[in-house]
């Protein structure tokens, strides 16, 4: 079964809930993009506190559509922002992306040359010049008081959070964290 959904997603500015996901995801896409780091899904959905990453698709695919709309009012190339984001296990973005980046020709791609295709894509979005721009553009103003400090990406996830999510995916109990100090609100 072949997934559409970037061709169905409407843009970022609407009230259904994967709209407002949307545009929680684009300033996270842009940090990660501007840090020349992937993300994965699942990573991505921890993020935005979406239970299941699975339901990422249209979310990334709203992205997708507004940056085209951008595109085309721009008459400028965005790059395709969401196909920073990857699968843990295989690394590549999920098969909904594929209208995103040619639709006409990625069925006929080998795997090699399918990976090579989304590399370049990648490598456009991580050297784009314009991501403030676009957030800017598109209603977000940079409220970080802090941005020449540098962060923590999630693909580094603190060990207490590496420690939970391997708890999490075997099925036990979660750990409590216990400290001598208050944890400040």
């Amino acid at each position: 079964m072949e997934d559409w959904t970037a061709e169905i997603a409407k843009n970022m500015f609407g009230d259904s809930l994967y709209q407002q996901r949307a545009r929680a995801a684009l300033p996270v896409l842009v940090r990660q993009a501007t840090a020349r780091q992937k993300i994965t899904y699942t990573d991505l959905a921890q993020e935005l506190d979406i239970p299941n990453p699975r339901n990422l698709n249209f979310v990334l695919g709203s992205v997708g559509t507004t940056l085209v709309e951008l595109s085309d009012r721009w008459k400028e190339d965005v790059p395709a922002i969401q196909l920073i984001v990857v699968n843990q296990q295989t690394g590549m973005p999920g098969s909904g992306v594929d209208p995103m980046i040619d639709a006409a020709h990625v069925g006929k791609l080998d795997p090699r040359q399918k990976e090579a295709l989304v590399d370049s894509i990648q490598a456009r979005a991580f050297a784009y010049p314009r991501w403030s721009d676009v957030l800017r553009e598109l209603g977000w103003e940079n409220r970080d008081e802090n941005r020449d400090r540098p962060r923590l990406l999630l693909s580094f996830a603190p060990p207490q959070r590496l420690l939970t999510s391997s708890f999490d995916r075997h099925g036990a109990p979660r750990p409590r964290f216990v400290t001598s100090t208050p944890v400040p609100r």
